[in-house]
């Protein structure tokens, strides 16, 4: 798990710009390999990398002022995970699979109360799940689950190549009672879950899946038990004042 929080409680801060957040980022990465060469009666290659644990970031009872700037409350998930099972490189598996499976339960949450955020320009509140590079830039995936039976193998009846992606993470944001949020220019307040998904089983060069195997490569955005959560809470005996007020919660899932 990966657990991160910021907490400012009964707090006064004043500067030109203030800025109170937290971020998630890197890869992990598996990549799993069945012996090369032989005859193999039950055997399996399997990979699992599973993602979980809490951003947080708890702002109550507190003063943040920014004389000249924003104020900004941001909390960020931008990692990406992968795994990756290879079968033989020249070999038979008889009653064996090759399984990859990845996941992510993470959560993101900023909650703010009894407190009072002004800014010259503005007041933001962002929590935002996308995988992204060190430089910024959006990664293509940022769960990826990759099934393949090597080069030269020979996957038969009884066998499967098996590649599971599952994302249930979320993003919330609660404004729960008692705050103002008094900004020159905008109060703006946005959630944003963007995972991308991929899950992708095959043969590399040279193998054969014989008729009675099983393939199967599922992306799932959410599930049965654990559905995809995207939230903003605006409470009760709130105040937010400014040139324009953009309150959003945002699900862009692929």
């Amino acid at each position: 798990n990966r657990n991160l929080a910021v907490n400012i409680n009964n707090t006064r801060l004043s500067g030109t710009e203030i800025k109170a957040g937290s971020e998630i980022n890197g890869k992990t990465q598996l990549d799993m390999y069945q012996g090369s060469g032989g005859l193999l009666g039950v055997n399996a290659a399997y990979g699992r990398v599973s993602t979980a644990g809490t951003n947080t970031v708890n702002i109550s009872g507190s003063t943040l002022t920014a004389t000249k700037k924003d104020v900004a409350v941001t909390a960020a998930d931008s990692s990406s995970a992968s795994v990756n099972a290879v079968g033989l490189t020249a070999g038979v598996v008889a009653a064996g699979v090759i399984v990859a499976q990845a996941e992510n339960s993470s959560a993101l949450n900023i909650k703010v109360d009894g407190s009072d955020l002004t800014a010259e320009e503005n007041v933001e509140i962002n929590a935002e799940r996308k995988a992204r590079n060190a430089d910024g830039s959006e990664k293509a995936y940022s769960l990826e689950a990759s099934a393949m039976a090597g080069s030269g193998g020979l996957v038969f009846a009884g066998a499967g190549v098996s590649a599971q992606a599952s994302e249930n993470g979320e993003v919330n944001i609660a404004v729960t009672s008692g705050n103002n949020l008094t900004a020159g220019k905008a109060v703006d307040i946005a959630a944003l879950n963007a995972p991308a998904v991929k899950a992708v089983t095959g043969a590399l060069s040279g193998s054969l899946l014989a008729s009675a195997a099983v393939t199967v490569a599922q992306a799932n955005i959410g599930t049965k038990g654990k559905a995809l959560k995207t939230s903003v809470t605006i409470g009760d005996n709130n105040v937010l004042a400014a040139e324009t007020i953009s309150v959003k919660a945002e699900t862009n899932a692929k």
